[in-house]
């Protein structure tokens, strides 16, 4: 209970104790409490100190951008209250690209592109920054503030002052011209703390260079996932692959117009297996949703 900011309330004692009890024995464990009495903060300030003793990092994920805010100004309360661990107990909020990137934010056509096409546009934008020793003009303005160091460290010092919430660290990296998710990444080493959304963990290229960027074994990392009950439709979703009956006819119309290339040693052509494809969807179609829409309909009907 050293780290908890509040005057403890008797249920989060027992969370506190349980989740205490779990990190010890290294074993799982999954709680569900009411809304207000606390959830987050039992379970940031418990693992917290467990981690700070036993030299572990956290990754506490969350589903909305509110969530991450709500932990970060958790954070905050428990720093308040324990000022002689101020350096130790650091966080960072952290992003996808799509929020951090400052191009995109005030670029309205590159804000309505792709996490792919977004990733090579910075890719692109970063390696004419590094090459521009005689033009400084080229690339990225906030990624060439961000390859000087000078700078660099006074956003690193000003943010392990204040432990600022995503929002409250890209408002401030904008007023300076730097790039925001560089920085971030750059401070994920120095954190105890990252708080992430879901996708951080749960897709596995993103993951693998959240870990990298941790620099830590994961038998070294806590994971928290904030709001579970949402991860059985998240998963669903991320893992579902859509395929429509326009994008099927959009690819037989290209593939007849640039030579119709043949497929499988040349048994049919790419516009005979999108064809196929449309069939395959409108049988499932027919069979599926016009009979389920038919269902409902007589079901009224004849009660």
């Amino acid at each position: 209970m050293n780290l908890f900011p509040y005057k403890p309330r008797k249920n989060q004692k027992v969370i506190i104790q349980t989740i205490k009890n779990s990190l010890e024995s290294k074993k799982d464990i999954v709680f569900e409490s009411g809304t207000g009495s606390g959830k987050t903060i039992c379970a940031l300030a418990s693992t917290l100190e467990f981690a700070l003793q036993n030299n572990k990092k956290i990754i506490y994920t969350t589903r909305t951008n509110a969530q991450q805010r709500q932990v970060i100004l958790e954070l905050r309360q428990i720093r308040n209250k324990n000022k002689d661990n101020n350096e130790k107990i650091f966080g960072i909020g952290i992003q996808g690209r799509a929020n951090m990137c400052i191009l995109a934010k005030n670029d309205l056509e590159l804000s309505k592109g792709t996490s792919e096409e977004l990733s090579k546009f910075c890719s692109n934008e970063k390696k004419k920054a590094k090459s521009s020793n005689k033009d400084k003009e080229k690339g990225c303005i906030y990624y060439r503030n961000f390859i000087d160091k000078e700078k660099v460290e006074f956003v690193k010092d000003w943010v392990k002052k204040e432990l600022p919430t995503a929002e409250e660290f890209i408002e401030f990296c904008e007023k300076r011209q730097i790039c925001p998710y560089e920085i971030n990444r750059a401070l994920m080493r120095e954190s105890s703390l990252v708080v992430v959304p879901y996708i951080y963990v749960f897709d596995q290229m993103i993951r693998n260079m959240l870990f990298d960027s941790l620099a830590v074994p994961e038998e070294d990392m806590i994971l928290i996932i904030d709001e579970a009950h949402n991860l059985p439709d998240y998963l669903r979703e991320l893992h579902s692959i859509e395929l429509s009956m326009y994008m099927l006819n959009s690819c037989s119309f290209e593939a007849e117009k640039y030579g119709n290339p043949s497929m499988v040693d040349g048994r049919f052509s790419v516009s005979d297996f999108c064809k196929i494809l449309s069939e395959i969807l409108r049988d499932i179609r027919d069979t599926y949703v016009y009979y389920h829409d038919l269902k409902l309909l007589v079901k009224p009907f004849m009660t």
